[in-house]
This record gives structure tokens, sequence and C-alpha cells, in this order.
């Protein structure tokens, strides 16, 4: 059995995965500007769209749980699988199918958009998106890059990433990683209010920037689950 990363970015949070060993890059953070970038999204199959749902719901009730999990196995190598949970909200054989159907997701170009990072008082780095209709389409990054804001609150959950494996839609990259959650999902509740945040920057193989945004949650009565990847220049 073989574990892809992208599994736990695919589903809630993505693309950097806590079971892997981390080295920071240098100077993951783009200078002020405004940058033409290619927008891509993760396409898979609707078998894995349905799984990936199910898990994701799952380990959203209790993230602190699924962080702790994959802590005590991070001394997994690129390509290894993290071990089987029950709390993973489905069966044993779903998650090996899970497995399985990521070797099948691919980053699917949908357009392109301009991202403007701005300079601001006190040292913050502003980043706004326009282009695709988001849930999270701008943030800010305290001077010493260990905090970020946007309309959901705050956080100062940060990590290095060093993504090592070049099967990954995204390939090589590194950089950082940032969540951030904001109320608590109640999945028997449709008035819950919540939203789960993750916000990836950092730099690829190919010297290209990559800035990657997933929010998922409930705000009024509509539910949300949409993840964006914004790189440049294009390839």
């Amino acid at each position: 059995m073989r574990r892809y990363r992208l599994l736990i970015a695919f589903l809630v949070i993505i693309l950097a995965g806590f079971a892997a060993k981390f080295a920071l890059a240098p100077d993951p953070i783009p200078e002020p500007g405004d940058y033409k970038a290619e927008v891509l999204t993760l396409g898979g199959s609707k078998v894995l769209v349905d799984l990936s749902k199910r898990m994701s719901h799952a380990i959203t009730v209790d993230p602190e749980w699924f962080k702790s999990y994959a802590k005590e196995h991070s001394g997994l190598k690129p390509g290894e699988e993290l071990p089987y949970h029950e709390n993973f909200g489905i069966s044993k054989k779903d998650y090996d199918l899970m497995v399985i159907e990521m070797t099948k997701v691919k980053l699917i170009p949908v357009g392109t958009a301009t991202v403007r990072v701005m300079q601001e008082e006190g040292g913050r780095l502003k980043f706004t998106f326009d282009g695709p209709r988001l849930p999270l389409n701008e943030f800010t990054l305290s001077q010493d890059l260990q905090e970020l804001s946007c309309k959901f609150g705050k956080s100062t959950d940060v990590m290095p990433v060093d993504q090592k494996d070049p099967n990954k839609p995204l390939g090589k990259w590194k950089g950082k990683e940032w969540l951030l959650t904001s109320g608590k999902p109640d999945l028997d509740n449709i008035d819950s209010q919540w939203v789960r945040v993750q916000v990836g920057i950092g730099v690829d193989s190919e010297d290209r920037r990559v800035i990657f945004l997933r929010a998922v949650g409930r705000q009024g009565l509509v539910p949300f689950d949409v993840s964006q990847v914004f790189r440049w220049p294009a390839a």
C-alpha cells in the first residue's frame, strides 16, 4: 500500500500533509507586486469525491485528533501510507479505494487570475485574488509571516512544507502552510456555522510560485468546499 499525501490535502488538510518531515524553503513568500497566474483545480473521480466528503466531514468534527494522529506517524517516508483509523469515518476497504483513486487525481487548468501582493502598514503583506469566485479571496500575513488574518479570523497555526514526491499533482514544492478553524461543525445541524481554511504558499521544483487556497464549511445556509491553486509563471 502507498499513501498519497494529497489525499489528506484533498480532504481537509490538503497538499502539505502533517505526516511529512519538513524543511523550510528559502524565500517562499513572493515580493509585493501584481502577478498573472494560472488557476487550477483538483480533478478526481466521482467515487473519490464522494468518499473524500465523508472522510472530510469525519475529520472536521475533531481536527485536533487528526493533527495528533498524523503527528504520531511523522516518521513515514514520502509515499508511505498513513495507517487507517476508524475515526476517518469510512471503512478500511473504502480508504484503500481512495488511495487508489488518488493516483488518478490531476490539476486541471480553469483560467487565469491576477494575484496582488501589497505591503501594508507595519510590514504586513496583503494578498488578493482577482478572477475566480472564492469564499476566501484575500488574506493578510503579519510582518514575521507567522499570523494569517482573513474574514474568517486569525491563526498562528503555521508549518513549513517540503513536499518531495514528484508524482503529486503539484509535484515537488517547498514553502509554508497556515490552517484556520472558525466555529465547530455539527453535521446533524444544518444551521451550524463554521469554516476551515488552508493556505499554502511556496515555490515548486520549476521555480514557479504556488499559492493554494482551500475553504470548507457553512456560512448562512450555504455549504461550500472550494479549493484553487494559483501558479506563475505558467508552464
